[in-house]
């Protein structure tokens, strides 16, 4: 994700003019409830933190996975140790690569798209007047910003949400994830359903109140939020779906592979 950022921060975005009547891009600047930070925390570290935990969980109880991939995958003379990390090895590759391809979209749009921030005007201050009678009711385009290009930059890329994106992205797959991890296997009865449940809700209100802080925060129009959070949920989704047929369908070659092979020797 940070150089997904660091690649498109060089690039400049699509160059908007304004209207002086547009109100939505002159709301007064605000301290961020979530930084770079706690965005950092939230979206990189909590995942890990929760992968590693429940599989230690889960091999302490010795639960198979609903996850393809994680069974079977280490002989059986593997130690338990090399299983765990390779069954946390397998789930953060996947969801960082989740994470990758969500924010390549989001930037990509961002730059693309190139709407102006709720506070462009105050944060821009552009060389131009809108007192003068000679602006009103003009589209302007021919105007300079009084700042450095890179934080000029930064106020024309509203569009869409990158925090609430990559929020979205990250409690996503920790939703689906927890949900296969830790569903019935093999008729056992799983005493932990209630506190994963609990845990996926607060998972969704964190990537919720995210994207609510930054409306509140006047630093995206409520647009951005909401378009932030489908495209980072979407795409998750996608991923996970993608992976989920093309495992079943290798299994199924396995089988078939298998199959043909008994049929050879009975032969």
């Amino acid at each position: 994700m940070k150089s997904v950022n660091s690649s498109t921060s060089k690039l400049e975005p699509f160059v908007r003019g304004f209207w002086c009547s547009d109100e939505t891009i002159r709301y007064p600047s605000q301290h961020e409830t979530v930084g770079a930070k706690q965005l950092f925390f939230i979206v990189i570290l909590l995942p890990i933190a929760i992968i590693s935990t429940s599989e230690l969980i889960a091999a302490k109880h010795q639960w198979p996975s609903n996850l393809k991939g994680l069974n079977g995958n280490i002989d059986q003379t593997s130690s338990q140790t090399a299983s765990l990390i390779y069954n946390i090895g397998m789930v953060t590759i996947s969801w960082l690569y989740c994470l990758f391809l969500n924010a390549l979209v989001t930037e990509y749009i961002k730059i693309s798209v190139g709407r102006l921030r709720p506070t462009f005007y105050h944060g821009c201050r552009p060389n131009i007047s809108c007192e003068n009678p000679i602006n009103q009711g003009v589209y302007l385009t021919n105007f300079s910003c009084s700042v450095d290009l890179k934080a000029e930059n930064y106020l024309r890329v509203s569009f869409p949400s990158g925090h609430t994106s990559y929020s979205a992205s990250s409690m996503v797959f920790l939703i689906i994830y927890l949900t296969k991890r830790f569903s019935n296997c093999d008729g056992r009865v799983n005493h932990w359903k209630y506190q994963i449940t609990f845990l996926q809700i607060i998972l969704f209100l964190t990537c919720i109140s995210i994207g609510v802080s930054r409306v509140a925060g006047n630093v995206h129009h409520w647009e951005d939020v909401l378009a932030g959070l489908l495209i980072g949920s979407i795409i998750t989704i996608f991923c996970t779906f993608i992976w989920d047929r093309i495992e079943k369908e290798v299994v199924q070659d396995e089988k078939l592979d298998e199959n043909r092979c008994f049929d050879f020797l009975r032969a």
